[in-house]
Parts: structure tokens; C-alpha cells; sequence
């Protein structure tokens, strides 16, 4: 069963990316010996604290590995998918990070799968045999993405009909009143111009 306290973070770094006056502020936390974490708004002296959140990106949160967040041994199949779809590989980085955390064996509760968080009916159509094989949910995940963004020929909107499913986002360019689905879309484009910012 998980704790309240562990599920305070997330809900924090939430509240702040769909809140428009909070979301390019910078967060600051730390854990302490009793696994409590604490947040400020402001730094602070002595170096526990470390920066979760920078203008609407969630960074690692204290007591995670830096290698639960590296694309290296993802990067070819993304660069790969990418320049075959002909999109910008930061952005299917981007996608992954939000979708799955770079973890292949993810499984969502409503039953996506892998990296890109592909849906049973979705990996039958583009013919995915194995959703936990990093290239070929990558090379699936990247063509869907790619058919979104070339249907609706807007990154925002492309982003919302590969979260919520393409009848969700309206023909007049609308994305239907989803949170979810809004909050979807700016933590990718945060984490994209993350990206472009640090490539």
C-alpha cells in the first residue's frame, strides 16, 4: 500500500503544472532521515535541497538514481524511428520520458504498454508484436505519433490525440476539457524544450 507521503510529490508537481501562474516556478525539496520530504520555494544552505521542478519540468526527486532517467541505450532506436517517421527524435524522447519514464515494462492501469504506453487495439493496427521490445514500441509508438501529428498538424493537438485518442481533440483544434490530457501535453513540451535546451 502506498503512503500519503509518497504520493505528496506527484500531487505537488501536479498542482503546479496545470496551475498557469505557478508552473515556471522553481521547487525545491529534500527527503529527511524519515523519509518525509519537505518543499520550499526558495533555496536553501547546506545542500540537501535539490530542484524537482524548473519551469513546468519535473526533474528527478531525491532518493532516485540518475539512471532511472538516461535515453543512452534508447537513443538509436529513437533516432532510428524518428528520422524514418520523420520527426524530431527529442520529441519522441520527450513522449517516453512523460509516457513511461524510459522504463520498457511499464504497464499503465488502463493496459498500455511499454516506452511509448501503447494501447492493446493501437499495437494490433500498426501490427506491434511485442510492446516490451524498446525498438519496436519505439518504431509503433513513434509512426502513431507521427499519424496524430500530421492529422491534426499541430504539436499541441497531435500530443492530445496520442494521449486521449483522436476523437477526443476536436475538428476545430479544441482539446476536449481532459486535465489529464492538458497536463499531458505540458509536461511533454516542457520536457522537450528540456531537451532542445541541453542536447
Amino acid at each position: 500500500m502506498v503512503k500519503i507521503r509518497q504520493l505528496i510529490p506527484a500531487v505537488l508537481v501536479t498542482i503546479l503544472l496545470l496551475t498557469p501562474s505557478l508552473g515556471s516556478a522553481t521547487l525545491y525539496g529534500f527527503l529527511d532521515a524519515k523519509g518525509v520530504f519537505h518543499y520550499r520555494d526558495v533555496p536553501e544552505k547546506g545542500g540537501r535541497i535539490k530542484v524537482i521542478l524548473r519551469d513546468g519540468v519535473s526533474l528527478p526527486q531525491p532518493g532516485k538514481s540518475e539512471s532511472d532517467y538516461t535515453t543512452d541505450k534508447f537513443d538509436p532506436f529513437i533516432r532510428e524511428a524518428a528520422t524514418k517517421s520523420q520527426i524530431d527524435p527529442l520529441l519522441v524522447r520527450a513522449v517516453i520520458k512523460v509516457e513511461s519514464n524510459f522504463n520498457p515494462k511499464a504497464v499503465s492501469p488502463k493496459g498500455a504498454r511499454g516506452l511509448m504506453q501503447i494501447m492493446p487495439g493501437t499495437a494490433r493496427k500498426l501490427r506491434l508484436d511485442d510492446p516490451f521490445s524498446p525498438k519496436q514500441n519505439i518504431t509503433a509508438g513513434t509512426k502513431y505519433l507521427k499519424q496524430q501529428l500530421d492529422s491534426f498538424g499541430d504539436i499541441r493537438l497531435g500530443l492530445a490525440a496520442y494521449n486521449a485518442g483522436a476523437g477526443r481533440v476536436t475538428s476545430q483544434g479544441m482539446i476536449d476539457n481532459i486535465p489529464e490530457t492538458q497536463a499531458y501535453v505540458a509536461r511533454v513540451m516542457g520536457y522537450y524544450r528540456h531537451y532542445q535546451d541541453h542536447q
